[in-house]
C-alpha cells in the first residue's frame, strides 16, 4: 500500500482488507506522508486527508490487526524544504496549483540526493522524514 491510506476515509478497514489477502506469513508494506507540520499545497493537490506520525499510524495499525515489524521515516533532506515551502505558502497565502514537470537534470539531482541519503543514513532510525514506511503482518485483532 504505497501512498494509499492518506487518501482514505477509513484506512483501518483498508488495512484489514489488505491483511485478509495475505497468506499467514505474508507482509504488507505501507508508505504514507509523514508529519502534519509538512502539509503543503502538494497534499491538497494530491487529495491527502492526513499525514501520519509513527504514533498516529500505530493507532490505525492496532485497530486493523496489523502487527508492525518495522517502521522508519524516509527522505529526511526534504523536511527543511517542505517546512520552508509551508512557511512561504502560509505567508503569501498561495493557492494549490498543478506543478510544472521539473527538468530532467533536477529529477536526477533529487534522485541522487535521495540515494545518497539512503546509503549514508539507512542504518540509523532518524525520527523525522517526509515519508513513513511501515512493514508488518497479521497480528491478533
Amino acid at each position: 500500500m504505497l501512498d494509499v491510506p492518506e487518501h482514505m476515509d477509513d484506512p483501518i478497514e483498508a488495512l484489514r482488507h489488505a491483511l485478509d489477502l495475505l497468506v499467514p506469513e505474508g507482509i504488507v508494506i505501507v508508505t504514507v506522508p509523514a508529519f502534519m507540520a509538512l502539509w503543503t499545497n502538494h497534499d491538497v493537490l494530491n487529495h491527502h486527508l492526513v499525514r501520519y506520525t509513527k504514533q498516529s499510524f500505530r493507532k490505525i495499525a492496532l485497530q486493523s490487526g496489523l502487527l508492525i515489524q518495522e517502521e522508519r521515516c524516509l527522505y529526511h533532506w526534504i523536511c527543511p524544504v517542505k517546512l520552508g515551502l509551508r512557511f512561504v505558502e502560509t505567508v503569501f497565502q498561495t493557492k494549490a496549483r498543478a506543478p510544472q514537470v521539473p527538468a530532467g537534470w533536477a529529477n536526477e539531482v533529487f534522485f541522487r540526493v535521495s540515494r545518497l541519503e539512503q546509503r549514508l543514513l539507512s542504518t540509523f532510525l532518524i525520527p523525522f522524514g517526509s515519508s513513513l514506511t511501515v512493514v508488518g503482518g497479521k497480528g491478533k485483532t
